[in-house]
């Protein structure tokens, strides 16, 4: 999945792509370093909403440049599998089997309409075989991505109930309660009408 994202994110907007795994003992990351930071910013703080847990990472951060964050929503988020289905991932131009496993270091190259790993740092790149399985070989630049969700995705039945139980109870304050109504009113309205009942006994 991920490389077929790669592939189709290179050659839809003509860039070059490295991707890198990290050695094996050697796994300081950046990453890391922003999560902690994060962390300890979070820490003993009550969040209750999406938006304040945004601004949080904002604010996360104290020396400049700030953490950038981007706010994502379903209609960013695409299906990828069918063209995943649509190409092989297994061999590379030599037909040896690949272990991805092993991959050290991705190249996606839209100058050169190919990809390219490699095991270790000091090979050199081989070609990964991405031919179609059947029929033509896929226009991967063109291929019309679907989105991931037609509707809005809903919450668990229990996950339902035990965010109103903790509106019930207080635990989460008055003043967030309608954006934990909107997330409810896409559930069954019984329940919706158990938790606005309860509210005003």
């Amino acid at each position: 999945m991920v490389m077929a994202a790669l592939n189709f994110a290179a050659l839809k907007y003509s860039v070059e792509i490295s991707y890198h795994h990290l050695e094996p003992g050697h796994t300081h990351n950046e990453g890391d370093s922003i999560h902690a930071t994060i962390e300890r910013h979070d820490r003993h703080q009550e969040i209750y909403t999406k938006v304040e847990y945004l601004e949080r990472l904002r604010t996360a951060k104290q020396e400049p440049p700030p953490h950038r964050v981007s706010d994502m929503s379903q209609e960013m988020i695409y299906d990828l599998k069918s063209l995943v289905k649509k190409q092989t991932w297994a061999k590379d131009l030599n037909n040896q089997q690949i272990k991805w496993s092993k991959v050290r270091a991705i190249e996606v190259d839209p100058t050169k309409t190919g990809m390219f790993f490699k095991n270790q740092y000091d090979d050199d790149f081989t070609a990964l075989k991405t031919n179609a399985k059947k029929g033509h070989p896929v226009n991967v630049a063109m291929y019309p991505l679907t989105p991931a969700y037609t509707a809005l995705i809903k919450l668990r039945p229990l996950k339902q109930k035990h965010l109103c139980q903790l509106c019930t109870k207080g635990a989460i304050p008055e003043k967030y309660h309608p954006f934990y109504q909107q997330l409810i009113a896409t559930s069954p309205r019984m329940r919706l009408q158990r938790y606005r009942s309860k509210r005003l006994n």
